[in-house]
């Protein structure tokens, strides 16, 4: 039965598969011959850790949670330590994930707004070049299919798969937590939010617990250890005078102490992004408080009344939580230009090829090989950063207004 309704979707939809496999075809022959990027700090750092004969989580901290690190590191050992043969591997990966992606965004805009409208977001998303450039760099690209499978589980009433998988993108980067807060509004059942919450906090625990088991402290400081660090390209970095990049000065031996170690020996500073001091401190309270704020009023307020309504909440929650993070790296466009295009349409889906636009200048500042973007890289950090924020903040005012006036009617 699922192979015949699995094969009258593909004759029902046949353009638009036959675009996404020419999409995938197209896209492998451009990652074959772009050159190495950020995959080789990956390899290279695999293969420092196998050297030293350091366990992940448990000898140092990573900046991510566990699937969002170790699920590359066995392509070291499946290249034979070719950092080539890696970065084949980790973009053909990352690949997968972003066509996968790409056919989730129509079947959930399908369902909203019909075949033409579908056609139109996934498009989008997938010629955008920072999304082919930071989807095969990054694993952003894994968090969004398991986030927007997970939000399509949500869309069938599938409490339990929404909440395994779902949990599974938490396991990635922390993001799609939120997502858990709104499909708590969306079943209407009890025993439906019971199944949602118990899948999603299992499926975290069983993969924490080797990690918890080996060593607790060190495993969670991974969730915190962002905290110490200072903010960048975003307005509150601006507002706090940081215009540089989210990297470090020094190397990151910062994973491998505690922070509270670290402070008895090395200072603060307002030039170290990995030890920063904050020129105005009240900065990230602030954003704490916010986020903390936006997750209560979401969890207390407002049911789902139906599927457009949970996708703009979704949507709401997400640009509302990343407004307010202190960072806003290149590759998060990845995962955030998805939901503009899941709640956007007519014009407004103008504001995602603004936000393309923006993420692309951001990039530019950066580009040093460039003579013109060398002279002007504040001028154009700064503008990338305020069109950036402008367009989330007329995104959410848009989506309050819109959810406001649909409750007003009912």
């Amino acid at each position: 039965m699922l192979t015949q309704k699995f094969k009258d979707f593909i004759f029902e939809n046949r353009s638009f598969m036959r675009l996404l496999l020419c999409y995938g075809i197209a896209l492998s022959l451009v990652n074959w011959i772009l050159p190495l990027e950020w995959e080789k700090n990956w390899f290279f750092f695999y293969k420092y850790l196998y050297q030293y004969g350091i366990t992940p989580y448990i000898d140092y901290r990573e900046g991510y949670p566990p699937l969002g690190f170790l699920i590359y590191m066995p392509f070291t050992y499946l290249s034979n330590w070719d950092v080539y043969l890696f970065a084949f591997y980790f973009r053909m990966v990352n690949l997968v994930f972003l066509i996968l992606s790409c056919l989730l965004i129509y079947l959930i805009v399908f369902q909203l707004r019909g075949r033409k409208a579908a056609l139109i977001a996934s498009t989008i998303y997938a010629v955008c070049p920072t999304v082919v450039l930071g989807g095969k760099i990054s694993n952003d690209s894994f968090m969004l299919f398991l986030s927007l499978l997970g939000l399509y589980f949500l869309l069938k009433g599938k409490p339990s798969f929404s909440g395994m998988i779902l949990g599974l993108a938490t396991m990635v980067k922390i993001f799609p937590a939120l997502f858990v807060i709104i499909g708590l509004k969306w079943f209407g059942e009890n025993r439906d939010k019971f199944r949602l919450l118990l899948a999603f906090m299992l499926t975290v625990y069983f993969i924490s617990l080797p990690f918890l088991v080996m060593d607790p402290f060190m495993y969670l400081s991974t969730f915190i250890h962002h905290g110490s660090r200072g903010p960048w390209e975003t307005i509150w970095a601006l507002m706090d005078g940081w215009y540089s990049h989210g990297g470090f000065i020094h190397p990151d031996f910062d994973q491998f102490f505690y922070h509270f170690q670290l402070l008895k020996i090395y200072s603060p500073s307002s030039l170290d992004h990995a030890f920063y001091d904050w020129k105005y401190p009240l900065i990230p309270t602030f954003l704490i408080v916010c986020q903390v704020a936006v997750a209560i009023a979401f969890f207390l307020f407002g049911k789902c009344e139906n599927k457009s309504v949970l996708i703009k909440k979704v949507t709401l929650i997400l640009l509302l939580y990343v407004l307010f993070f202190k960072g806003y790296s290149p590759q998060f466009t990845v995962f955030t230009l998805p939901f503009l295009l899941l709640s956007l349409k007519g014009a407004w889906l103008g504001a995602a090829i603004f936000l393309e636009a923006a993420t692309e200048i951001q990039l530019l500042a950066w580009r040093y090989e460039l003579p013109f973007s060398h002279d002007y890289h504040l001028p154009l950090l700064i503008f990338a950063v305020l069109l950036r924020t402008l367009i989330f903040v007329v995104v959410i005012g848009l989506l309050v207004i819109q959810l406001k006036r649909r409750k007003s009617h009912e």
